[in-house]
């Protein structure tokens, strides 16, 4: 699921902040070799319980 959310800046104009995808690991995605789950940008345990 996607989830974008956007910002109006003082001049009025509408611009994108950021967007946040949920996926479960490793059902939805896959890691680069080389790479661990320990060394990858999460926000897994910050909202809500990461499962």
């Amino acid at each position: 699921m996607g989830l974008p959310s956007y910002r109006d800046r003082e001049d009025g104009v509408v611009e994108a902040a950021k967007y946040r995808v949920l996926v479960r690991a490793p059902k939805h995605v896959r890691l680069i070799d080389g790479i661990g789950y320990d060394q990858a940008a999460t926000d897994a345990g910050r909202e809500g319980d990461g499962t």
